[in-house]
């Protein structure tokens, strides 16, 4: 598996999500009797935030890629990964045809946002909006959705919960499909290593825990060992197990979070919470976390 950030990947996704739902939301809001200047004001946040996120997103898809049109992004090979890795996964919905959430979330900005950018007078564009009075600018974003509606290329956001739901689903998986490959890499090469050393017996592999950042459940040989119902909430904590979980379960990883001694034993405090089996502590510097069996 090419090795793709599927971090990023993951956090664009979701962040394509709410800047296309925000889209559409506005446009209708455009067309409402108590559309203001106000309104428009805060409609123009919303324009250049979405147009901010679609920079993001140029940057991490591939050169010369031809965005004018969302068939293209079919191509782009981490899509493939991300089908791959989730294939086993049942019941996935139907996303606009697209193989993979990703791929939907990716296709619904760049339609919401390509759609107002080509919509615009040419001779105005999106920075030129800053450029009229509050007065133009609400005629301007009001008369843009009354002439070329955003239905025309954007489905309902009825669906935003299930793709995003199916963007955390995607990115588990494939992230558990490379550590897989990484752990049958390290497997093979002490193979390797112990027939080029006779008389050594080959080592035992380590147990693990293990973190499902979906179900919000951390296990250990096998059994559920802590259940984190607000994953909203500890997001600390959620964060460390995440950082733990992607590198495979090292003894010590890096601190994920910023540099704060308070929150720092606070999250170990956290993490510890009704566990029996393993414990988590800090490396002794503050700087990362460490984990071990009880």
């Amino acid at each position: 598996m090419q090795d793709f950030d599927f971090d990023s990947m993951r956090a664009i996704a979701l962040d394509c999500i709410a800047a296309a739902s925000d889209l559409e939301r506005w446009a209708h809001r455009s067309q409402e009797d108590d559309y203001d200047v106000d309104s428009a004001a805060l409609h123009l946040d919303v324009i250049e935030k979405a147009q901010s996120i679609f920079g993001s997103l140029i940057r991490i898809l591939p050169m010369g890629m031809d965005l004018s049109s969302t068939e293209s992004l079919r191509h782009f090979p981490i899509f493939d990964q991300l089908a791959l890795a989730s294939a086993s996964e049942s019941a996935r919905p139907v996303f606009g045809g697209c193989a993979t959430a990703h791929e939907a979330a990716f296709g619904r900005l760049t339609r919401a946002f390509m759609h107002i950018a080509t919509s615009l007078n040419a001779n105005l564009g999106i920075e030129g909006l800053h450029g009229l009075s509050p007065e133009q600018l609400r005629d301007t974003l009001s008369q843009l959705e009354k002439k070329y509606p955003i239905k025309r290329v954007l489905e309902s956001s009825d669906q935003d919960y299930s793709l995003s739901a199916w963007i955390h689903r995607e990115w588990a998986a494939a992230s558990t499909f490379r550590k897989a490959e990484r752990e049958q890499a390290k497997v093979v090469k002490r193979i390797f290593d112990d027939e080029s050393e006779t008389g050594r017996t080959p080592p035992q592999p380590q147990r693990k825990p293990s973190w499902d950042c979906i179900k919000g459940e951390l296990s250990f040989d096998g059994v559920v060992i802590r259940k984190i119902l607000r994953i909203g909430v500890a997001k600390n904590v959620v964060r460390v197990l995440d950082t733990f979980e992607e590198e495979g379960w090292p003894t010590r990883v890096d601190s994920p979070l910023s540099p704060n001694s308070q929150k720092h034993h606070a999250t170990i405090d956290s993490l510890n919470t009704g566990l029996l089996q393993i414990r988590f502590r800090s490396d002794g510097k503050g700087e990362g976390f460490v984990w071990e069996p009880l």
